[in-house]
């Protein structure tokens, strides 16, 4: 079967490009034929993989993003491919469902009269097309995602699929070892009783780094050290952190490929998101035996207290819930300890690792009902 894999941009290290990447390359395996359509591409090309770049004139993202729906609905409109996306576009036979409801985003956090600015209408008007499509099935990655488009939209049950998480099984393989922590703390040139909090994940005003700074501020204890591992505006979170005197316990990893090294020689992870779909790094760092601290927007974070490793701080936020949240698990004695444990085994004992796989499953079932050729 010809695949058109479609996305606004392709770079490592982001989670909705990893999600892509796994399934294409489970499709090549598979014998499939893989076609990406996308505006940018960084980094290696898989073998098997034809890359189109959908160039555009425009000047903003958004902007960007409406070209680009455009430019490939006329590609492939003629076509007998499978499309399917992983943003949101009008034609697709499949969406991948990285992203949260823009409508209920916009509900929520605006006021009315915000929908109508331009950059908010346009990613409306994309969400709204590709959810009143006929054809499009919809691969949902979170319960309550799944809950915040149906408040928006006619989602058909028999368009609708909920997938279980998609974490990699091989950190199941790895194990807890001090030496993850010397060479960290040696790496950053930090003491052996420094109490290291660790957040994961680029865009860090979506991320919840200004949360994180106010809480290590509240915290008033020089031992501990926030690392933040992803790319964003560093610049102005740094700024942040002077003005409230807690630079020289803030450092920036930038993106980084040892993500699991950093689990390892970590104490906690703080993950105080303002919107997430799914949230994988809560899983990431259950799995590896890191108690964590989140938020209830975060599509996972149901699995933090199923898993009971660490603290769901409630919605609607508050800075200073999640200040007690933290000095909580600083203060009490081996609290995170136990936690880390109670993490460490929920991650081998369920299915968190299968999403890839099932989609691949849904992928090829939608393509024999379209009759296209396997």
């Amino acid at each position: 079967m010809d695949i058109a894999f479609c996305l606004f941009k392709y770079f490592p290290f982001g989670g909705l490009q990893s999600d892509f990447l796994s399934i294409a390359k489970k499709c090549r395996e598979k014998g499939h034929l893989i076609d990406v359509y996308t505006r940018s591409w960084q980094g290696e090309i898989p073998d098997g993989f034809s890359v189109h770049l959908m160039k555009t004139n425009a000047i903003t993202n958004v902007g960007k993003d409406v070209a680009y729906a455009k430019k490939l609905q006329k590609k492939l409109s003629t076509q007998q491919k499978l499309i399917v996306g992983f943003n949101k576009v009008p034609g697709l036979h499949v969406y991948f469902a990285s992203d949260s409801c823009y409508a209920r985003k916009v509900q929520h956090k605006s006021s009315w009269k915000k929908s109508f600015l331009p950059r908010n209408y346009h990613k409306l008007d994309l969400e709204a097309s590709l959810f009143h499509s006929p054809q499009a099935h919809v691969m949902f990655i979170a319960p309550q995602q799944l809950k915040d488009f149906q408040e928006f939209y006619d989602v058909k049950p028999q368009y609708t699929h909920l997938l279980p998480p998609g974490i990699n099984p091989q950190l199941k393989e790895y194990k807890r070892d001090n030496s993850y922590r010397e060479k960290l703390l040696a790496h950053l040139q930090l003491a052996k009783d420094t109490f290291v909090i660790l957040m994961v994940g680029s865009g860090f005003h979506t991320k919840g780094v200004d949360r994180s700074i106010r809480a290590i501020h509240s915290l008033k204890d020089n031992k501990a050290h926030l690392i933040i591992a992803g790319k964003g505006k560093e610049t102005y979170f740094a700024n942040m952190a002077k003005k409230l005197g807690v630079e020289k316990q803030v450092t920036f990893l930038g993106a980084r490929s040892d993500i699991h090294e950093l689990y390892l020689g970590s104490d906690m992870l703080l993950h105080p998101s303002y919107t997430e779909s799914a949230g994988k790094v809560l899983l990431e760092a259950t799995i590896l035996g890191l108690p964590v601290i989140t938020t209830a927007n975060c599509g996972y974070a149901f699995y933090i207290n199923k898993a009971k490793n660490g603290i769901v701080v409630p919605a609607p936020f508050r800075q200073e819930n999640l200040n007690d949240a933290l000095q909580k698990m600083r203060t009490t004695s081996n609290l995170y300890q136990v936690w880390g444990e109670n993490g460490w085994n929920y991650g081998r004992e369920n299915d968190l690792y299968s999403q890839h796989d099932r989609a691949v499953d849904i992928i090829e079932d939608v393509g024999r009902s379209l009759n296209l050729k396997m």
